[in-house]
């Protein structure tokens, strides 16, 4: 999914585009701080990704829409449009952006709960007496 791609969806959850997909020029500020808020979500959820698929290659930062972000699907389809939604809202709306922020949130703890856990033995560290 590109930066373009994944913005796209954050308009479709906010509502902003337009019927014929185009976005309207009163949302040129937003396509402008989506970049940079594109690469908070990629730095935010690295950590995650590499659990999800430990043989990726770390995530590298966009520096257009045009370019590839380079995280998880699961991560791509149900998370990060909702975080970029509610980043992009959040000057103009908080109360909106603090329930798409829940969203988000939602999102990456349920994908978080599908990771497979681990049973390991606990180390005695203060010694018995």
């Amino acid at each position: 999914m590109t930066g373009r791609e994944l913005y796209a969806a954050a308009l479709d959850i906010a509502g902003i585009r337009l019927k014929s997909g185009g976005i309207p020029a009163t949302a040129d500020d937003l396509s402008a701080r989506s970049v940079s808020l594109i690469n908070i979500l990629i730095a935010e959820n690295s950590f995650l990704n590499g659990l999800l698929d430990p043989g990726a290659a770390a995530p590298v930062l966009i520096s257009s829409l045009d370019d590839t972000v380079s995280l998880d699907a699961k991560l791509l389809g149900s998370a990060l449009p909702y975080g970029l939604c509610a980043l992009l809202m959040l000057p103009d709306d908080p109360d909106e952006a603090a329930l798409l922020h829940n969203r988000y949130v939602q999102a990456i703890v349920r994908i978080k709960s599908e990771l497979p856990a681990k049973r390991q033995d606990i180390t005695e560290v203060y010694g018995r007496t």
